[in-house]
């Protein structure tokens, strides 16, 4: 079995190293990104708050901003994934999920999470506060990291409420709490049961073929 895992590896990392990962300078989704995260930066220097407040609240937006568009995914990549659920061989799940770009911009989140809650601990009335809750409230939806102070952005987004209930962002965060969403915690909790993680996020396909 060593020698057909081993192939499978040097395949795909072959396949893969002709094909660059980078930013490009047509990637849509970057450029959009982009033009919003300086719509953003414009507004917040409006704001009365210090450099100080408005650098690290931007230094999470960066983070909260960050969009590119996906490479194609090759036959290869998804047969190194399907090797390293079936084996449970250590290298090749490093090797399936280093070729999943995902994994990359989900992980952003937990940037802007854990930029943006050091803003309201050390600057716990700032002017930024109302606009900082709202991101999070968003941002804690994708976010996977443990150790950060709430347990969804469902906390934040009634923190905005309860604090300004009568502004323009309080009322949107009300809204905002009525979109539907999945947790990552959940699908992860599920998953323990190959399938079931894909399944509940709707990835029915996916979720079979693996249960």
């Amino acid at each position: 079995m060593t020698r057909p895992i081993a192939t499978a590896a040097l395949l795909v990392t072959g396949a893969c190293a002709t094909n660059s990962v980078l930013l490009g300078p047509d990637d849509q989704a970057y450029a959009a990104a982009q033009k919003t995260l300086v719509r953003v930066e414009a507004e917040v220097e409006k704001s009365p708050a210090p450099p100080d407040e408005r650098e690290l609240f931007m230094e999470g937006e960066a983070f909260y901003r960050y969009r590119f568009r996906f490479p194609p995914r090759h036959f290869l990549g998804y047969v190194a994934e399907g090797a390293a659920a079936v084996t449970d061989f250590p290298a090749l799940q490093s090797l399936a999920g280093s070729l999943d770009l995902a994994n990359l911009r989900l992980a952003s989140y937990d940037g802007a999470v854990h930029l943006w809650e050091s803003l309201l601990v050390q600057y716990p009335h700032s002017t930024l506060r109302p606009l900082t809750l709202y991101r999070l409230g968003w941002a804690y939806r994708c976010s996977a990291a443990r150790g950060f102070p709430r347990e969804s952005g469902d906390e934040a987004f009634d923190e905005l409420i309860h604090d300004d209930p009568g502004s323009q962002l309080a009322a949107v965060a009300a809204e905002a709490k009525a979109v539907p969403w999945k947790s990552r915690a959940t699908a992860s909790a599920y998953s323990l049961l190959p399938g079931l993680g894909q399944i509940y996020v709707g990835e029915w396909a996916n979720g079979i073929v693996r249960l």
